[in-house]
């Protein structure tokens, strides 16, 4: 009957049950906002209780400690937004860690009648093989809103005839098949390939079409292998070889080990083709006359049930075309996933007889289901077009900037879902660079592979929190080219709610691809608009300004007054020691925030909750923070600052 802090609703914390194992609810299927009330009315200290909280699968809360956050007899929510329910039961599990998990109240709402339009198409390639004129694909609305589509064929390809209907609207669940015509007519010889863009109110797909003109000349090229399967027709006519060794003169695998699953595979009506395998490989070789060449990778992940258990990367002639692929974290199990080399760029070329594909893992084995080897010219491919500035507007459309510097409509992308948002956004006057993101589905990462000319570079991520409202409600890791930059980081603890931020670091592109991975900690990894510039021009722009700063300094914290908690932003040019202390005005240690930790140049924020170092929470009042920066190199002067802020309730 103890009264609870943080609250009107003292009876809603005051009861509780611990020890279940989980809460069910029989609901319709929809996405549902999920509520979860805490208070610790038992135990007095830290580390008493301590217990997960899942919700449809997903881990939403690790090792909370009710004591630690908010303390004894206080109120603590947690909010878990957008719950997809598809089997008509919404589960919430608890798994203890040191004594009984525990809750107080939870609160499920049904938003489905407001979930926006969702586009999907499917297959996401058509491939006509040698004799093949019409496919077929469908266009699917998967949300709640109508849906207006419309499809474009590649302007550059007059062999794509024509698409049936090429436009159309969609209410909720509909889907519309689409016809896709091709013509043949005076071309050569050859492979082909071209694509669709579906344009819609959702945002953009697109459908790859591949077709061939049979009877190439001598000389010219075309294997498909059905990696550790038998001979394989498919369901467009064209024949997959039997594997093989590799043998001088021909093609084949170089050691590895043949799997097979007879699971039904998802995304494609070639099952066989995704259900044989070869894994922990070195490489395949094909001797091929010189000239140049695509490739196509077929991958589906029939193993392992959770990303993070497969991880490498494949090269084709000297240069990583798929870095740090992670078939589960892009697709899950049992479904198809397909890559292709050669195709969009200019090629692959052979000048010494024999074309290499070369796999090496970092977790676990690779693996490949499928390759096909196909030539496309005798001559050396033209030098492309030097790309050294990209700016990506994430899920949205083409948009200028107040600096009339155009950020193209998302490209590059691999996985994910793209939303917005009409919200206002602080701290900017580009409102729809932050009002737009790409954001990963089910807890996959969202990867883009953006095509750069070798050199140095400086990359600006811009992000905004405009779904979660408290901490530690979304947290992702960013990594460039392999190497994490950013790790556990939270949005909303870095700005708050609707207000723009970014990050940016400098890199190295050696392989012609900018690689960068957006990967879930907590919730689903964002991103809201990409920049890439070479490091020259930033110096010139400025645009590197905020990569490293020019001096010493700790701002005031925001906001302030605060309850429960707030940001404390500080910056360093050089390496340093750093040492961030609360005081009382008596002059007394309340908490350190940063031990004497040694940190490079950069912009850093400082996270306080109002807990002392015994993680008890501190009455209301005045404090102070002080900070001393202890230069590493002995080249600057030791900073030092103290400001005050209160803390009310």
């Amino acid at each position: 009957t103890d009264p609870i802090s943080g609250t009107t609703d003292d009876p809603l914390f005051q009861s509780e049950r611990y020890g279940m194992n989980s809460y069910k609810f029989d609901v319709p299927d929809g996405n549902y906002d999920v509520t979860l009330c805490f208070a610790e009315i038992y135990f007095n200290t830290t580390g008493k209780r301590v217990f997960d909280v899942n919700v449809e699968g997903n881990l939403i809360v690790d090792d909370l400690d009710i004591f630690a956050t908010v303390g004894k007899d206080a109120a603590y929510f947690v909010n878990v937004p957008g719950v997809t329910v598809a089997d008509g039961q919404l589960n919430i599990d608890f798994t203890a860690g040191v004594d009984n998990p525990k809750i107080s109240a939870i609160k499920v709402v049904r938003t489905s009648d407001t979930q926006p339009p969702s586009l999907s198409v499917d297959p996401t390639e058509l491939n006509f093989g040698t004799n093949k004129t019409e496919l077929t694909f469908h266009v699917k609305n998967a949300g709640d809103v109508p849906l207006q589509w419309s499809a474009i064929e590649d302007p550059n390809k007059i062999w794509i005839v024509g698409t049936s209907p090429s436009t159309g609207t969609l209410n909720a669940g509909e889907t519309t098949a689409v016809i896709v015509t091709i013509s043949r007519d005076g071309l050569t010889p050859g492979s082909y390939a071209g694509n669709i863009t579906v344009n819609s109110n959702d945002g953009t797909a697109h459908v790859s079409i591949l077709m061939t003109v049979a009877g190439p000349p001598s000389g010219h090229y075309l294997t498909r292998v059905n990696v550790g399967g038998i001979e394989y027709t498919d369901t467009s006519g064209d024949i997959w070889s039997a594997d093989q060794a590799y043998t001088s003169g021909g093609w084949g695998y170089e050691g590895g080990t043949q799997w097979a699953t007879t699971h039904a595979i998802f995304g494609t009506d070639d099952d066989p083709l995704f259900q044989t395998e070869r894994y922990g490989m070195t490489g395949y070789k094909f001797d091929v006359p010189n000239g140049v060449y695509r490739v196509k990778l077929l991958f589906a992940e029939n193993y392992w049930d959770a990303s993070g258990k497969r991880v490498f990367s494949v090269e084709i002639e000297g240069t990583i075309v798929l870095n740090n692929l992670d078939i589960y974290a892009h697709v899950g199990k049992y479904r198809a996933y397909k890559q292709s080399i050669g195709v969009i760029t200019t090629g692959i070329q052979v000048n010494d007889g024999q074309l290499n594909i070369n796999f090496s893992a970092t977790v676990n084995n690779a693996n490949v289901d499928g390759i096909e080897v196909a030539w496309v010219s005798d001559e050396p491919p033209s030098p492309p077009t030097p790309v050294t500035e990209v700016r990506i507007n994430c899920g949205g459309p083409d948009y200028v900037d107040n600096n009339a510097k155009l950020w193209q409509a998302d490209f590059d992308f691999i996985g994910g879902k793209a939303w917005s948002t009409g919200h206002e956004i602080s701290s900017t006057e580009d409102d729809p660079l932050y009002q737009s993101e790409r954001y990963g589905q089910n807890g996959s990462a969202v990867q883009y592979n953006i095509n750069m000319s070798n050199g140095n570079y400086v990359v600006k991520l811009l992000f905004a929190e405009n779904w979660m409202s408290s901490i530690e409600s979304r947290v992702f890791n960013v990594a460039i080219n392999g190497t994490t930059v950013l790790n556990n980081y939270d949005i909303f603890m870095e700005a708050g709610q609707y207000v723009a931020t970014s990050k940016s670091f400098q890199i190295t592109v050696d392989n012609g691809i900018l690689n960068l991975s957006f990967n879930p900690v907590i919730q689903n990894a964002k991103v809201n608009a990409i920049e890439v510039i070479s490091v020259s021009m930033a110096k010139k722009t400025g645009f590197s300004d905020n990569l490293i700063p020019a001096t010493f300094d700790m701002k005031q914290n925001y906001p302030n007054p605060f309850n429960p908690d707030t940001r404390i932003r500080y910056q360093i040019s050089d390496r340093a020691e750093v040492n961030l202390v609360i005081y009382n005005v008596m002059g007394r240690e309340i908490k350190r925030l940063v031990d004497h930790t040694e940190k490079k140049a950069g912009y850093y924020v400082a996270y306080w909750n109002g807990l002392n170092n015994n993680g008890e929470q501190v009455p209301s009042g005045m404090y102070f923070y002080q900070i001393h920066i202890k230069p590493v190199s002995g080249n600057d002067k030791p900073f030092t600052r103290t400001l005050k802020m209160i803390m009310i309730k």
